[in-house]
């Protein structure tokens, strides 16, 4: 494992979604809908439950972490997809990078921009 590598994939990725306001939309957009989503129907929830049993915690948390996991899945495919549709893939290859260093650089950059986008947006909907 190789971790300037795998940084200078981070990096490559942080530079690719910093250049391009399109590539934030979705993220910020896709989170803000689905905690509004779901912030409805655990209200919902809430007034047709029983008063002794509340599995509202439980469902929200199975299905938050469920979206997390679905957007990281997104956020990597979506990388790879754009590697090879701008044929940089074989660069990848022609390099002393292993695909284990590729793939371990597209999962840290994913779980950081959707962990810390969720976060960004959960506060500002707080405040």
């Amino acid at each position: 494992m190789n971790v300037r590598a795998i940084a200078g994939l981070a990096l490559r990725q942080f530079y690719l979604i910093r250049g391009s306001p399109v590539r934030l939309f979705p993220m910020f957009a896709w989170v803000a809908i689905d905690i509004i989503l779901w912030g409805f129907m655990t209200k919902y929830l809430n007034t047709v439950t029983a008063a002794g049993f509340d599995f509202v915690p439980v469902l929200l948390g199975a299905v938050l972490m469920w979206d997390f996991f679905m957007r990281v899945m997104h956020g990597m495919v979506t990388a790879f997809l754009e590697d090879v549709w701008s044929r940089n893939f074989l660069n990848w290859f022609a390099s002393p990078l292993t695909i284990f260093d590729y793939l371990a650089g597209l999962v840290i950059t994913s779980t950081a921009t959707r962990s810390s986008i969720t976060t960004a947006v959960r506060r500002r909907r707080r405040s």
